[in-house]
């Protein structure tokens, strides 16, 4: 309640948030939950009517956090929708705490290093900057839900913690995409780690001659950058060749790969058996138990899938070389918390100078927890193998975080990254968003601390002290809420019609883009009137809707009005019977959004019927 105040004494009338974005369409998840369970009709989650009409749309690739939606239409399905979707996202961010509090207790064994670890997961400027909107990725708590399960499970494999452990990761996917491939990979390497202690030394190189040269070109390459940076760019001519070079992107991206081939040469990878080896056999056979657990607990989520991959509306990123989302920026580990309440002004208007996204390039660790990590890298072998295993998932979930190239205050140095390769893996590559595995980096940085801490054998009043400094560090008083559009008498005329609606300004938005410009506003109202709405937005939206929209003059020319692509001579003459002939029976106008003249519309077949505020109801006439 602390992290989200005022939000607790506003339960029925706003959500975080600055305005209408995102965080409605979520809000519109548990709705359409709602509608589907009270109709008795679940095998429509995955698909909806109501969105993008007159063609409706698939929604196993949408960001559908079906896990908490279905909780809002059962669980607390007499409740008020809003109510009912702000106590999940308070239920949720108590969760992280105590999910990630019951992990780091299983590994310390000690109440106060496990409270600061899951104090400061809790409160972490990750959670907190994407309470902004993605309420998918404030339910974290499946994350080390998934780790303990997991890790319990390759300790001791048994029928019963094989079960388990498919039921976590099974709430994991309902829950999440991304956070199902964190979890996926977070138990790949540990259990690499943990059938091998793995360790890195510092060696001659076997090769010196080689690695000098590495290491000559390497800087020749930095020259060659800055003489562009300094210069302007460079153009020279050798002989017939002409060479131009105005960007030092290249020769930074070919000195961080021979930098990075000059230190693998000299760093050995030391592996060994740890004190109790891993058993393989009851492993694999309690590991296949888990599968067909999962399999059998996510029927409707892969079988949706299947059906999706078949009619060819998969939808994944293209990409290009240098076009892919950036991932976390360096400097954020010391710029702050985008959201604090005394500092995080400060620190928006650095990253909004430096043209870095708070959300979702911000790598805040927090000041203690920063402090105690160094001391913690320092002392690594007081932390034991555990927290061993937990520096290398921080080490890889970090790498991963910061995305195909390497970004210092807002510039792309153009030096490579591993996830340059990832992104181009099928299935992992729909995680598309790198700065999101940093959830996993605070993770694991929280079990290392509450290692230390442990180990240390620090006071109970040392880490209470230390607790209190995370919260402090964290807070976001007040939190950004917006307060949802009132029910008013359009709605109440349209909850009495059928037929499409189409409210202007609208288009199709998903993650990659969008054609028109759709006003997030409609979802709220349409949970108010319930009919089907043209346009809307959908985190994967397939390529055959919009192509179908761009085929309908009548609907595309309004898409184009919505976007400023168009006038309003542009709509057609005989618009209302268009808009009939597509299902389409009213428009709603925002004003506030989209200016058009009434008699405009009337001219074109559109039948004033009332106005309530800036909104515009219109009748379709044939």
């Amino acid at each position: 309640m602390i992290l989200t105040y005022p939000l607790v004494t506003v339960l029925d009338t706003h959500i975080t948030g600055p305005g209408p974005g995102d965080h409605l369409a979520f809000l519109w998840n548990d709705w359409w939950a709602r509608t589907v369970v009270g109709a008795g009709q679940w095998s429509r989650l995955f698909a909806t009517d109501r969105l993008f009409a007159p063609f409706g749309a698939p929604l196993i690739l949408n960001t559908h956090t079906a896990l908490e939606s279905l909780a809002s239409a059962t669980v607390l399905g007499t409740m008020p929708l809003v109510r009912a979707h702000n106590l999940l996202v308070l239920a949720g961010l108590a969760a992280n705490g105590m999910a990630a509090y019951t992990l780091s207790f299983m590994q310390a064994r000690r109440v106060s290093a496990a409270l600061l670890a899951g104090t400061s997961f809790a409160t972490c400027a990750f959670v907190t900057a994407h309470l902004l909107g993605h309420i998918n990725l404030i339910h974290a708590w499946v994350l080390p839900l998934a780790a303990l399960t997991w890790i319990r499970l390759v300790a001791r494999p048994t029928p019963a913690r094989a079960v388990v452990l498919a039921i976590a990761f099974a709430a994991t996917l309902w829950s999440d995409y991304y956070y199902f491939v964190y979890a996926t990979l977070f138990a790949f390497v540990w259990l690499i780690v943990s059938a091998r202690d793995v360790a890195v030394a510092w060696r001659v190189p076997r090769r010196p001659a080689l690695a000098r040269g590495l290491l000559a070109t390497a800087a020749l390459a930095v020259g060659v950058a800055i003489a562009i940076a300094v210069s302007g760019g460079i153009v020279f001519a050798l002989g017939p060749l002409h060479v131009s070079a105005r960007n030092a992107r290249n020769p930074t991206s070919i000195a961080g790969v021979l930098l990075l081939l000059w230190t693998v040469s000299r760093l050995r990878p030391i592996a060994s058996p740890p004190a109790r080896r891993l058993d393989w056999g009851p492993m694999l056979r309690h590991g296949a138990i888990a599968a067909v657990a999962f399999m059998l607990l996510t029927v409707p989520i892969w079988s949706a899938a299947l059906t999706l991959v078949r009619s060819g509306d998969y939808v994944s990123q293209q990409y290009f070389w240098r076009s892919a989302p950036r991932g976390v920026d360096l400097a954020t580990v010391v710029s702050g918390a985008p959201m604090h309440a005394v500092t995080g002004g400060l620190t928006r208007r650095l990253d909004e100078r430096l043209g870095i996204d708070p959300v979702e390039q911000t790598g805040w660790l927090g000041v203690v927890v920063m402090v105690l990590l160094a001391m913690a890298c320092r002392a690594v072998g007081t932390l034991g193998r555990d927290g061993t295993r937990w520096l290398w998932i921080f080490a890889v979930f970090g790498v991963w975080a910061l995305g195909p190239s390497l970004n210092i205050g807002g510039l792309d140095t153009g030096v490579l990254l591993p996830q340059t390769l990832a992104r181009y893996v099928p299935i992992v590559a729909n995680a598309r968003i790198p700065g999101r595995a940093f959830v996993v980096v605070q993770l694991a940085g929280a079990m290392i601390v509450a290692l230390l801490i442990a180990r240390r054998e620090w006071s109970t009043g040392l880490a209470a002290v230390l607790t209190a400094a995370v919260v402090c560090e964290s807070l976001a008083l007040p939190y950004p809420l917006y307060r949802l559009p009132a029910r008013d008498a359009i709605d109440v005329r349209l909850s009495r019609g059928t037929g499409a609606v189409i409210e202007l300004p609208s288009g199709v938005r998903d993650g990659f883009g969008e054609y028109g410009r759709f006003d997030s506003r409609a979802l709220a109202h349409q949970m108010v009137h319930g009919r089907p709405l043209v346009g809307g937005f959908a985190a994967r939206v397939p390529p055959r809707i919009v192509a179908r929209y761009r085929a309908i003059p009548a609907i595309a020319s309004m898409f184009d009005r919505s976007a400023g692509e168009a006038s309003l001579d542009a709509l057609p003459a005989n618009l209302g019977q268009a808009l009939a002939d597509a299902g389409i029976s009213n428009v709603v106008v925002n004003m506030d959004g989209l200016s058009l003249s009434r008699n405009a519309l009337a001219g074109k077949g559109l039948r004033f019927v009332v106005a309530d505020g800036p909104r515009e109801l219109y009748d379709v006439v044939r």
